[in-house]
């Protein structure tokens, strides 16, 4: 009779890194900003990553039902594309949440559109004709230190926008190299340095 196998090897393929667009939003997924973002940095393209999130979305999903969500996600990632125009890719991230890179966009403009989404979230956001309150919140990345991968830019971004969750304003949390004082000085050479810790 044959031996009982030591071992059981199966192979598990990840279909999300071959799907290239979201199919709740049809947007690009994560897998395009990170492809993206390391074109940034191969050819020292200065941008600006702003990554937008809504908060307490998973109420939302056990108030209203998945559909509801899905159909919120999809108006707020269609107001910001809306708002920003060809100058701008927004993708859908992970979650809640969605993502702008722009080489067009200034600091100033990307303050300026959160502002303007905020409101619009907050004030006249609407599915089927029902007004539906949302809280947003942002971080945002200006990505003009090449020397950090596209996924030290993404760990940014997402740690600015937890910041912006956090913040019981919720207002923009900026990364760059510019900060002022000792401690907010290089926060993604910083973040850069941890990842290569974790990794190694």
């Amino acid at each position: 009779m044959p031996s009982a196998p030591a071992y059981l090897v199966t192979t598990m393929i990840n279909r999300s890194h071959s799907i290239r667009n979201d199919t709740v939003t049809d947007l690009p997924n994560r897998f395009e900003l990170l492809e993206e973002l390391h074109q940034k940095q191969e050819y020292r393209r200065r941008s600006i990553l702003l990554m937008i999130g809504a908060i307490n979305f998973a109420r939302l999903n056990r108030l209203y039902g998945y559909s509801v969500g899905n159909q919120i996600l999809k108006e707020l990632s269609g107001k910001l594309k809306n708002m920003l125009g060809n100058g701008a890719e927004i993708y859908r991230t992970q979650g809640a949440s969605m993502a702008a890179l722009s080489e067009a966009m200034s600091l100033q403009e990307a303050r300026n559109c959160y502002k303007k989404l905020r409101e619009y979230a907050a004030r006249y956001l609407k599915i089927h004709n029902y007004r539906i309150p949302l809280e947003i919140c942002a971080g945002v990345v200006v990505i003009d230190d090449f020397s950090v991968d596209e996924h030290t830019l993404y760990t940014c971004a997402r740690y600015a926008l937890g910041r912006s969750e956090q913040d019981p304003k919720h207002e923009l949390v900026v990364i760059q190299n510019d900060n002022v004082g000792e401690k907010k000085k290089y926060p993604k050479k910083i973040i850069h340095t941890l990842r290569d810790s974790i990794f190694e």
